[in-house]
C-alpha cells in the first residue's frame, strides 16, 4: 500500500473497528463480565 494512504486506511480500519467494539464491550458489561473496558485505550490497534 502507498505510505499516502497507510495513514487514511488504518484510521478507516479503526473507526470500523471501534464501531463494533464498543457496542460488544457494552453488551459484555450488560451480561455480567466485569474488568473490561468499554474505550480501550489504544484507539487505533493498527498503528502499534
Amino acid at each position: 500500500m502507498p505510505s499516502l494512504l497507510q495513514l487514511p486506511v488504518s484510521w478507516l480500519g479503526a473507526g470500523v473497528y471501534q464501531s463494533l467494539n464498543i457496542p460488544a464491550q457494552i453488551w459484555v458489561r450488560l451480561t455480567g463480565v466485569t474488568g473490561n473496558q468499554i474505550i480501550p485505550p489504544v484507539l487505533n490497534p493498527f498503528l502499534t
